[in-house]
């Protein structure tokens, strides 16, 4: 269970940054949120929703959610991208919060790893 507070709590810490940094009148401000929020949404739901002998597709709930939260982590990525491209974010925000998401991916994938029965 460990890892799945690990998960959570880096995810928390993205929405945290991007909140704290994403100014409410950048036209892409909402996407980013929505995106943001998503991640530890998904994870929470997964957590939640545990049960390997309940598959909803070959992966287990658990493992579904997580896919969906990495989705919405590659969403993000590509909103800091936008934003420092349009001068929205600048370089050393986008690279920390960049960071995080490259962990918490790191930790997804991990946990999305087929599991010997």
């Amino acid at each position: 269970m460990k890892i799945d507070q690990e998960i959570y709590q880096d995810a928390l810490t993205i929405y945290v940054k991007v909140f704290l940094h994403a100014p409410v009148t950048w036209i892409h401000y909402d996407q980013m949120i929505r995106a943001c929020s998503s991640i530890a949404a998904n994870i929470a739901e997964g957590i939640g929703r545990r049960r390997d002998d309940a598959p909803t597709t070959k992966l287990g709930y658990y493992q579904n959610f997580l896919l969906i939260a990495r989705g919405s982590a590659f969403e993000t990525f590509a909103w800091l991208d936008i934003g420092l491209y349009d001068k929205t974010f600048e370089k050393e925000i986008v690279k920390d919060i960049q960071d995080l998401l490259g962990r918490l991916n790191a930790l997804l994938e991990q946990e999305l790893k087929p599991r010997e029965k």
